[in-house]
């Protein structure tokens, strides 16, 4: 298990950390660092742009209502990152812990929250409540976009973890606002949504939280 260097204003707890030493040690395998190094990149935010282009161009009902959905929950997304940042300044693991190198150099210095996770879930929390697409799978994208920064080493699971439920939040916020009820925005289906997703993130994070303490 990595050894402390210093002390955090946000403290590491040990499942935290045996976390972060599982996922990181199944970098040993060659072939999962090209993999996770992908993932990663798919959630560097181009996606944001992209897929609203694409429906531009299909032109699918409601069109309308995800554009604003996406760019309002995006906003406030982008703000509470910021602060959040900015204020709590949690070191990234390679400055906590001894004898630890990223495998990749992250864009900025401070770890939590996670703002590639957060924005993944919020994409997928968004394609799920207009759409309903079969969100299982973009939330299992999500979920891994979160574990491959953990894997390379810029973050915590708690990082990834907090992304994960502010991005749904975020969505879900806009999503129940009176703004959108002309754009018939369904709310049922925005807190099935919500939901899901909460589930899929309990899931994940719970099983690999008692994986580590058994393996590490």
């Amino acid at each position: 298990m990595p050894v402390c260097r210093h002390g955090n204003f946000i403290k590491t707890t040990k499942i935290d950390a045996s976390l972060l030493a599982y996922i990181y040690k199944q970098g040993k395998w060659r072939a999962v660092i090209p993999v996770a190094k992908a993932i990663s990149h798919s959630g560097d935010g181009y996606l944001h742009v992209l897929i609203p282009l694409l429906l531009l161009l299909i032109a699918p009902p409601q069109t309308d209502a995800f554009f604003i959905l996406l760019a309002t929950a995006l906003v406030i997304e982008t703000v509470l990152y910021w602060v959040l940042k900015n204020s709590l300044k949690r070191r990234r693991p390679q400055e906590f812990f001894l004898n630890f190198s990223s495998i990749i150099t992250a864009s900025d210095r401070f770890s939590f929250p996670s703002g590639h996770t957060s924005g993944t879930f919020l994409l997928a929390t968004a394609l799920a409540i207009v759409y309903a697409p079969p969100f299982a799978a973009l939330y299992t994208w999500a979920c891994l976009v979160g574990l491959s920064r953990v894997l390379l080493g810029v973050h915590f699971p708690g990082d990834t973890l907090v992304g994960a439920l502010m991005g749904c939040s975020c969505c879900l916020l806009v999503a129940l606002g009176r703004w959108l009820k002309p754009l018939k925005i369904c709310r049922l289906r925005s807190l099935g949504c919500f939901l899901v997703a909460l589930k899929i993130i309990f899931i994940t994070w719970s099983h690999l939280a008692i994986v580590s303490t058994i393996v590490v």
